[in-house]
């Protein structure tokens, strides 16, 4: 058999000791007599997952992938796949195609560190031109235009292609020597084909100093993604990002100083791309009239749209010293992350100051966003501390009554310690918290009801008594189904061959398809998201089935 060899002798750190990533399960291989196809980093679904199939059936699966998706658990499972060792599909039409691929789904996440960290086991002697297109393209948006640069001219001694002589042109632009660009520029408008790419028309855009009509590109490439990194945004018109590399690269590629890099870095760290220093070291560069600071949440609550208000907040969190004073800017702020969009990003940007505050009586109504990014951060004990602290308040602070009502399944099921609960007064708060929510009827018996499904299907235990109760409210079929696009009968059929011959792969990739569909706990049936949480506790991947359970419940908060 091929491929999976032994262990590697040191251990790769996919991002800064800070990240999330820092902290996964990493398995690696020794390179002597290694398959390029078959390396990997991580092995969570078996020694052999592709055996079954050829090189076009393992691609299909490979490019659905929801590789845009922002939710935590679904980011992990297309990482975790990405990443995995095992021997590559037998029918390959050629050598070195499955790693590429994995490769570039890769890069398209904006997993690039992961990118890179794969790419870094392979034989250094053993140069391939896809392969080191795939590391340039990383290398740049991840913000090591130099290193990216370094070999540019080598590269296109030895190969000869387009990609190497644009890639001269955009690290020209990068360091700003438009002249030298734009000479390039002219001797490439000789060669019809070169002259005609979409390329062309953005490098020529950005030195002759034109709009750029984001629009009319009609392939957008990984090194277009890139070279628009290095282009004045109030250049380019209808400019349209809905992808962590493009939002990467335009977090790592704009000048610092810049408030568009702050925003671009946000954004970023929603995707869970970068490490929150990045973005604690561009907030460090902007200061604030004295005014400004006298009272910073008035400030912040007039100008709610606006990321210096952010920014300002954050700077004071930082600075404060009286846990209280801490507690309320750092909730203040995750409300303006979440108003803007950003449902992670505060949470994650937030994660090591909350660390830092000790529980308390005095901070009970805390809780509910301590809890989130503990959870969201995957740091479960500190979940269970703050639990503790809303528990003990329920009867005389109203948060930490909502944060115990809404989020106690979650921190006990993600602890896995109590798989039954008990469903008495406990489990019936949660009525009360979301009429304190101002939650309608019919939206309460829709979170009922979407509650129990997904304890059910990873494994909690429900008595009978409570599916009556919870269902004796049911909403009307039609309401709520607009948010929600089901999956087709073809896949939830293949969901249900998955997790009845306890195929994990098949069952990962459907299940973050399914999820990254998913409407909110509150917005619509979440019965394809139980089915999809169930395959993936009953083919043995309890951890990404209680991570993306208690992703969905939280929700509502």
């Amino acid at each position: 058999m091929r491929g999976l060899v032994g262990i590697l002798c040191c251990c790769v750190l996919l991002m800064s000791p800070d990240s999330a990533f820092a902290r996964d399960n990493i398995e690696k291989t020794s390179l002597s007599d290694v398959v390029i196809d078959d390396i990997g980093l991580v092995a969570k679904f078996g020694d052999n997952i592709w055996q079954s199939m050829d090189a076009n059936e393992a691609g299909n699966w490979l490019n659905s992938l929801p590789l845009s998706s922002k939710r935590p658990s679904v980011r992990q499972i297309n990482k975790d796949i990405l990443l995995s060792a095992s021997p590559a599909p037998e029918k390959q039409l050629k050598e070195n195609d499955f790693i590429k691929l994995r490769l570039e789904l890769l890069n398209q996440a904006g997993e690039v560190a992961s990118s890179l960290a794969l790419i870094n086991l392979m034989n250094k002697n053993k140069s391939i031109q896809d392969i080191d297109i795939i590391k340039n393209d990383a290398l740049i948006a991840s913000g090591k235009i130099d290193d990216a640069c370094k070999k540019t001219s080598y590269y296109l001694n030895k190969y000869k292609s387009l990609y190497w002589r644009e890639n001269l042109i955009l690290c020209d632009i990068a360091d700003e020597n438009f002249t030298r660009a734009e000479l390039q520029l002219g001797i490439m408008s000789d060669d019809k084909k070169a002259s005609k790419t979409d390329f062309f028309y953005v490098a020529n855009a950005i030195v002759s100093e034109q709009l750029i009509d984001f629009n009319r590109i009609k392939e957008t490439t990984l090194i277009i993604k890139n070279l628009l990194a290095f282009a004045p945004l109030n250049q380019i018109k209808n400019l349209n990002v809905k992808d962590p590399f493009f939002t990467l690269s335009l977090a790592n590629n704009l000048k610092d100083g810049d408030l568009n890099k702050l925003i671009w870095q946000e954004k970023a760290l929603d995707y869970g791309v970068v490490s929150h220093n990045d973005l604690t070291l561009q907030i460090k560069e902007n200061d604030f009239e004295p005014k400004d600071t006298q009272d910073p949440l008035y400030w912040a609550s007039k100008h709610s749209n606006d990321i210096r208000a952010r920014i300002l907040l954050y700077k004071t969190a930082v600075n404060a010293d009286i846990p209280t004073i801490k507690a309320k800017l750092i909730a203040e702020t995750i409300k303006l992350y979440k108003l803007n969009g950003l449902n992670y990003a505060g949470f994650r940007l937030f994660y090591e100051q909350i660390k830092d505050i000790k529980s308390s009586d005095e901070l009970s109504w805390f809780s509910r966003y301590a809890i989130q990014s503990a959870l969201i951060n995957r740091d479960y004990e500190l979940a269970q501390k703050w639990l503790s602290v809303a528990q003990e308040h329920v009867d005389d602070d109203n948060q930490a009554f909502l944060s115990y009502a809404l989020l106690w399944r979650q921190v006990k099921i993600t602890k896995q310690s109590n798989r039954i609960f008990n469903t008495n007064s406990a489990i019936d708060r949660s009525d009360d918290a979301l009429d304190k929510l101002g939650k309608t009827k019919e939206e309460v018996s829709l979170y009922n009801q979407n509650l129990l499904l997904l304890l059910d299907a990873i494994g909690v235990a429900i008595s009978p008594k409570d599916w009556s109760y919870r269902n004796q409210y049911i909403a009307e079929p039609t309401m709520f189904l607009e948010a929600n696009e089901e999956p087709s009968p073809l896949l939830l059929a293949k969901l249900n061959y998955a997790e009845a011959s306890s195929d994990k792969l098949q069952a990962a990739i459907i299940a973050s398809i399914i999820a990254d569909k998913s409407p909110k706990i509150l917005e619509g049936s979440l019965s394809s998201a139980s089915f999809a949480i169930r395959a993936l506790n009953k083919s043995g991947l309890n951890e990404y089935a209680t991570m993306m359970a208690s992703e969905i419940m939280s929700s509502v908060m």
